[in-house]
């Protein structure tokens, strides 16, 4: 199970980036849904290209925000729905 990455001056978690921070805001709303969540219905989303959305995940399940299932669904891992969440909330305030 990988980690979140810290800030290492001091141990506390970093706030996503961002373009990290539209994904999760993405990611967390499509989810709402509750359709299937794939890297091209992502893109869609976001306006932006496939391969941009496949790196940007990449870097994302690097950093312990998601994980990719074997039928190439996006899934939140529990520090991505925090993160996400608390955009959500941040935005709707």
């Amino acid at each position: 199970m990988q980690k979140t990455r810290l800030d290492k001056s001091n141990g506390a978690q970093r706030e996503p980036s961002e373009v990290i921070s539209r994904y999760l805001e993405a990611i967390y709303y499509m989810w709402s849904e509750g359709e299937p969540l794939r890297s091209a219905r992502l893109a869609d989303w976001l306006g932006v290209s496939r391969p941009t959305v496949t790196v940007g995940l990449r870097r994302m399940a690097r950093d312990g925000m998601v994980r990719l299932t074997r039928s190439k669904e996006i899934e939140l891992t529990a520090a991505g729905m925090k993160a996400a969440e608390a955009i959500v909330r941040r935005h709707r305030i």
